[in-house]
């Protein structure tokens, strides 16, 4: 037995020499490939669009449509601060100063 150790032993020995061998790496060096799925690639996509969508001051267009509504609807409040109180409750993570 021991024989047949020492020959594949000299064989893999010769292959490594030749060059025919790549050494390999520890399963804990190596990187794991990046598989892609489309629930991924659809919520990155999402996040994108998000991003897009800001406007300058960290407005939405969702949040700027919210705002034109909120005006529309209480455009008949006489006092400003009264008013303007009511359009930021309309208008989540908005407040008059900002």
């Amino acid at each position: 037995m021991d024989n047949n150790l020492d020959k594949i032993f000299e064989k893999a020995q010769a292959l490594k020499n030749s060059g025919a061998l790549i050494q390999a790496t520890k399963p804990e060096q190596s990187q794991p490939e990046k598989v892609s799925s489309p629930v991924k690639e659809q919520k990155e996509e999402k996040e994108k669009e998000k991003e897009k969508e800001k406007i300058q001051g960290g407005w939405t267009q969702e949040l700027q449509k919210l705002l034109e509504k909120a005006i529309i609807e209480f455009k008949d409040i006489k006092d400003p601060k009264e008013k303007w109180q009511k359009i930021a409750e309309k208008v989540p993570g908005k407040t008059m100063s900002n």
